[in-house]
């Protein structure tokens, strides 16, 4: 599991190896496939038009980024927001919070609930591939870190974990010496 997960991460850079998911949650059908349009030719895109129905496609699927509308009836965005993060398999999952107020009460109450960022509904479309874009080169040096904190340096496991110049490799301690067992390149 180890070794999986970091291979995702390194993936990530390599142009065409990975395509990373996202999740639209809106129920504003127009805005959901606006959105789709502008994303789905670099992004696997996801949709969903209510809370519920995305609580139950993540239960299937793992995505890499969840677009979350904040006002929802029903089910609002804050209610799934909060779904997400109870959830073991979902909690660390980045979510950008979608919203068309943009007066500073409504902000607010949005970056109360303390998401990745938030984007207004209003933005014009090559803002919003320019945003989404602009996140996953930010935020893949995050994960990035964050797996090696929470993984290799703290793991059990025989092996550390080098970055040089862009690469990135395992790194096996044997009474040979260090033995490089698995290289990523980690360019974007």
């Amino acid at each position: 599991d180890l070794i999986k997960e970091l291979d995702h991460i390194a993936q990530i850079g390599e142009a065409g190896s990975v395509q990373r998911s996202i999740l639209i949650v809106d129920d504003d059908p127009t805005m959901v496939r606006m959105i789709n349009n502008l994303l789905s030719e670099k992004y696997k895109v996801y949709m969903s038009n209510s809370g519920m129905n995305a609580i139950t496609l993540l239960v299937k699927n793992k995505v890499d980024l969840i677009l979350l509308d904040y006002e929802m009836p029903v089910v609002s965005g804050a209610q799934v927001l909060e779904m997400i993060r109870s959830e073991p398999a979902t909690k660390d999952t980045p979510v950008i919070m979608l919203t068309a107020k943009d007066d500073r009460e409504s902000v607010m109450k949005v970056l109360e609930l303390k998401p990745e960022k938030y984007l207004l509904k209003s933005m014009p479309p090559d803002r919003w591939v320019k945003e989404i874009d602009d996140y996953f080169s930010q935020y893949k040096d995050h994960e990035l870190v964050e797996f090696i904190r929470n993984h290799i340096i703290t793991s059990e496991h025989n092996f550390g974990f080098s970055i040089v110049s862009g690469l990135a490799a395992d790194v096996e301690i044997t009474p040979k010496g260090i033995v490089y067992t698995k290289k990523w390149n980690l360019a974007y």
